[in-house]
């Protein structure tokens, strides 16, 4: 059992992203991160999820994988949400660095340059949406052509840990947002901050909803 976090009024208290909605866990119990460089600001607070948060946010995607147009989306419409996604990091460059600096404990230099990073791995994957090259292979039987189409999987899971939570998780979620894929992502519980700022910053680039999610928790 966790008990409920007491943060200070100048603390953001987060929600977790699930099917387009921001809701708080269905325990209702949160938990706080405190900075590591001095050991006694709070960070946030965030929700503190389990089983049925899980359940919930895989629901979410695997609806909106199977029941919308998303896994079949024209490329372009795939290229202008990670292209968005990059523009918006950069725009908010200092904003999400300050946040990553303080879950992380790193000074604030470092932390600008993975958010930089972070916006580099969005815009290189919208570029490679609108090249779907396939491959044709011809030379498996005399009288056929086989043909390698890349499809999307159906919902990906993401679990990353914390040393360098912006960057790593970019990592995941670009290419699969490339391949039309719907994705569950659960951050560290130690930097979660920076993850649910992406998330937040996805859905304003245009992602309908369902297409990211992300929850918190152990």
């Amino acid at each position: 059992m966790v008990a409920e976090a007491k943060a200070p009024a100048t603390s953001k208290a987060y929600q977790n992203l699930v099917g387009g909605q921001w809701v708080e866990a269905k325990s209702g119990e949160r938990f706080e991160r405190r900075n590591p460089a001095n050991e006694g600001e709070v960070v946030a607070t965030f929700p503190w999820g389990e089983v049925a948060d899980a359940q919930a946010a895989i629901l979410a995607a695997r609806k909106t994988f199977d029941e919308t147009d998303w896994p079949r989306s024209h490329a372009k419409t795939r290229h202008a949400i990670l292209r968005g996604t990059a523009d918006r990091l950069r725009a908010e460059m200092n904003q999400v660095a300050t946040v990553l600096s303080k879950e992380v404990g790193r000074p604030i230099g470092m932390a600008i340059a993975e958010v930089a990073a972070t916006a580099d791995v969005f815009e290189y994957f919208a570029g490679v949406a609108l090249d779907p090259t396939e491959e044709a292979i011809t030379n498996y039987a005399p009288d056929a052509v086989g043909i390698a189409v890349k499809e999307p999987v159906g919902v990906v899971g993401i679990i990353t840990p914390w040393n360098f939570p912006l960057l790593l998780v970019s990592w995941k979620i670009a290419p699969a947002i490339c391949a039309g894929c719907t994705l569950v992502v659960k951050p560290s519980q130690f930097t979660p901050a920076s993850t649910l700022e992406l998330g937040r910053i996805i859905a304003e680039a245009g992602a309908p909803p369902g297409v990211i999610n992300v929850i918190t928790g152990s």
